[in-house]
This record gives C-alpha cells, structure tokens and sequence, in this order.
C-alpha cells in the first residue's frame, strides 16, 4: 500500500468490476522488458451528479523476473493516480508482480499512463450508470482551488476550468457531437466518435542539479555553451539558448551549444522527468546573472558599447570571461513543484467490419505557463501526443503464455504509431495569459514532455464510442469493458458483429 493513501468510507452508489491489463510497452529483443503492463481492481462511491465520494483501487504491475524499475513506476503511477479530480476518500495500493517475462523498465511517464487511465476509465464507468454525458461527469470532478491532494498537497492556480470551456469552443463540441450522431444513423459499418479527456501532471525537479559552463570569446563576443543536459528532441539547447540571449540583451547567433561531454562538466546527473530543460535554464539564468554581475563596471564605463566590444573591454580589463554555475535543487515541501492542466477532443471514425480506425480531428489545449518557445512545445505536445497513439491504439505486446518468450518482436507484429496513424487535422492551442507563479518557477514557464501524452486517450474514449454505436444497433446496450491497447483486432471483436447481420 502507498504510504500516502488516505482511508476510503465507500458511500452512495458503489460498482465493484476489474479493468482488464493494459499492455502497450515498448519491447525492441527478448531479452529486454519495455512498459510495465497493469491489471485495475477498484471499487467506487458517487452520487446521482457523477459526483465521485470514494474510491479504492489496487494496480497490479506485470513486473517481469527481476525487480529493474518496477518500484520507481508504481511509485509514478500512484502519485498521479488521482488525474485532474478531486476524490475525498481515497485509497490507491500496488502490487509488483513477478512474472516468467522479461523485466521492464522505465519508459516516458512511467505507470502514469496507467493510472491516469484508469481515473478516465471511471469517469466513463460512472457516466454510463447514471445516463449522463461524460463531459459533465469530469467537470463535476475537477479540482477546485484550495483542494487537497490525496497526499495531502494543495491545488493552486487551476486552470483546468478554462482549459476545458476553451477545448469545448475551439473544437465546436457540440455541434461535432450532433454531428457524429446523425452519421451513426445514417451508416451502418462505418461509425464514428468524439470525446474529451483532461490531465493533471504533477511536475518536480528531475532529481538532481543541472551545471552549466558559458566560455566568452574575447575577439567577437562568441558564447560557447556547456551543460550537463543531454539534448535528446527535446529542444533543451534552444531553450538554453534563448534564455541566454534573453538574459544578456544579445543575439542567439552569438551563441553556440556545444557538446554534453564529461572532460568539460563531469558531475550531469539523469535527463529526465519532464523538467530538465527548465533546470538548464535556470543553470543558464545563474551563470547570466553573475556574468551581468562582472560586466556591470565595464557597461558603466562604455555605455553603448556593441556586446562585441564590451566583451573586448572587459577582455582588456582582465575581466572572467569564464562562467561555471550550478541551479541545484530547491528542499521539496510538496511531491510536486506545480501541477501542467490541459485537456483534448479526439473525432475518430471507425472500419467496423476490419477494425482500422481513422482519427479525424484532435483539438488539444495546454497550459504552458509562458512558454519558453512556442514552437518547441508545440512540438512537444504533438510528438507526445502521437506517441501516446500507440499506447492505447496500436502497440500490443503479445507473450507465450508457458515459455513468457515474446512473440511480437518485429515491425510485422508490434506496430508503433505511423503516418496514418496520425490525425489528419491536430490543432494545439498553447493557454494565453498564465504564467506559472509557482515558487521555484523558470521564467514563468511549465514542462512539455510527458503530459500530453496522457491525452491520447481521448482517441481510445473516442473508439469506444463508435463500439458503442454499434452495439446498438444490434440491440446491445449493456456496458463493456474495453482493454488498452485497442487493437483493431480487439476492436473488431468488441463489436460483436453476429452472422445474421453479415447478410443482403
């Protein structure tokens, strides 16, 4: 059990049914583990509003043959397992599981992915047993400001509220909801759905202090860059960058990232964690503001002075043109230093007969604080995104059930997202006008890495809206559980199509 769960009085309306596992991993031989794979068990309190007043789930962790990350992911998994809501009584346990598999590791938000799931998974539970739109059964379980975490951390500077009425107006939701009902009733093997999710991404230093070397040249003001970040897609040396050029008044041509080499900062510790883009900045804020420091009686004296020149008299006045600095890590009060809110409205249409789905439409809004650079986060949020796509669509990770040999080790049966796997119209919107005043913030900006990934899930929510649509048809309106990935094998089944409907 997590030390932090709190006790759950189980009140008003309670369901008690399993999750199946949900299994995507990323597995490239054997002889290496990918996603921790989990089975839900839970058992939820709420009112006739959808309103949630108690919840008990236990994760079950594939944990493989040996113990590698499996404690560092469940201990992710149950930190976030409350998402964007507010539960009052809450209890939430793992259990690691040994296995004849291959062990796993840690992979881009390790187990949030799961829990996060599953807190989705609920709203769509409790939606369906009280006949209401699960739209508004989120919103009725949204943090509010003020409230209390269940590890006991409060949730200031929500934007969640806006986040969603601005996802509900740019995607035109309720229209599109029209909009696919009436091609549901017109059309029998094609169907189609749309659905809003949200995330709450509980944000912290990655675990270690992040140093920095700025070397001046003093013939052209040239700034050649070090730090202990390891630039991986991330955008991390733009944004250092940037951060340089904004905090030295001078032009990004000036300045160069060099390599991440340990003959130059010996000391780097793990990239990681969503936020060490940000803690290189701050490393690069540090080494500027004592770098300032050192210029300010050479600035004095040369007032106007070009940068190149200024660098060529403080060169001539014996002035450091050498800057090592380090933003080492605040004493954490909190889990988390600051909470990333965003949500997103997946349109997808469905194949019935083969299972091949076709997203349409993603409509996604981000809290971003003030960005560091628009242009990279988007990006971010676009690649975690589609990558979050396999999770929950396309990568199915299959084991022999007596040997636990891996059978889906090639690109024929383990299918990561693709090109037309992508929607064929993905609209980000980065929120305007909020920055993060969270204490420890980097120039009021917030992290891109891992929670948009969390968002895809909107797609899985979407394809099980057109299951259910044709469910109906045939007379099927009992609820069905829906495992992640969905294949489009497992989604083809869960149609249920019968043979007395396969007939002219």
């Amino acid at each position: 059990s997590h030390p932090i769960a709190v006790a759950c009085a189980l009140a008003a309306r309670i369901t008690n049914r399993p999750i199946k596992a949900q299994c995507s991993r990323t597995t490239d031989m054997d002889m290496f583990g990918g996603r921790h794979a989990f089975y839900m068990e839970y058992r939820v309190g709420f009112d006739n509003n959808g309103k949630i007043l108690a919840l008990d789930v236990d994760f079950y962790q594939h944990g493989g043959h040996t113990y590698e990350a499996n404690f560092g992911c469940m201990s992710m998994c149950l930190l976030w397992a409350d998402n964007a809501y507010y539960v009052p009584n809450y209890t939430v346990s793992g259990f690691s599981c040994k296995t004849n598999t291959p062990s796993n590791t840690a992979m881009r938000s390790p187990g949030v992915f799961n829990s996060v799931w599953q807190m989705e998974y609920m709203m769509e539970l409790i939606a369906n047993q009280l006949g209401l739109e699960p739209d508004t059964v989120r919103a009725n379980n949204f943090y509010t400001e003020g409230q209390l975490t269940p590890y006991q951390q409060p949730v200031t500077n929500i934007t969640i509220q806006r986040v969603w009425s601005e996802l509900q107006t740019q995607s035109n939701y309720s229209q599109v909801k029209t909009d696919v009902a009436n091609f549901n009733a017109a059309n029998k093997w094609r169907k189609q759905g749309v659905h809003m999710t949200a995330v709450k991404y509980g944000i912290t230093d990655p675990g270690n202090a992040v140093s920095i070397l700025l070397n001046i040249s003093s013939d052209d003001g040239t700034i050649v860059v070090s730090h202990t970040g390891v630039e991986l897609g991330q955008g991390i040396n733009t944004k250092v960058a940037q951060t340089i050029a904004y905090q030295l008044g001078i032009d990004m041509s000036l300045i160069i990232v060099d390599d991440n080499v340990t003959n130059v900062l010996a000391n780097g510790g793990q990239t990681g964690g969503s936020s060490t883009s940000e803690s290189a900045c701050a490393a690069a804020l540090n080494a500027c503001a004592e770098l300032n420091q050192r210029l300010a009686p050479i600035k004095t004296a040369h007032p106007g002075a070009t940068w190149p020149a200024l660098i060529a008299a403080a060169a001539a006045s014996q002035v450091n043109l050498t800057v090592a600095s380090q933003y080492n890590l605040p004493s954490p009060s909190m889990p988390f230093t600051y909470f990333v809110w965003a949500a997103a409205c997946s349109r997808v249409e469905l194949d019935v007969l083969t299972g091949e789905v076709q997203i349409l439409k993603t409509d996604l809004v981000y809290d971003c604080g003030n960005s560091l650079n628009p242009a990279v986060d988007i990006g971010q949020i676009e690649g975690a995104f589609i990558m979050g796509i396999g999770h929950y669509l396309t990568e199915h990770v299959v084991y022999d059930s007596d040997s636990g040999r891996l059978l889906t080790r090639g690109t024929w049966d383990y299918h990561p997202p693709a090109s037309q796997d992508i929607p064929l119209e993905l609209n980000v919107t980065l929120l305007s006008s909020t920055p993060n005043t969270a204490p420890g913030s980097i120039l009021g900006s917030k992290a891109t890495a891992e929670p948009p990934m969390m968002l895809s899930s909107s797609v899985f929510f979407a394809v099980r809206d057109c299951i259910k649509a044709v469910r109906a048809d045939q007379g099927m309106t009992d609820w069905f559980d829906l495992p992640a990935p969905a294949s489009t094998e497992v989604i083809q089944q869960a149609c249920g199509i019968r043979p007395n409907v396969l007939t002219l």
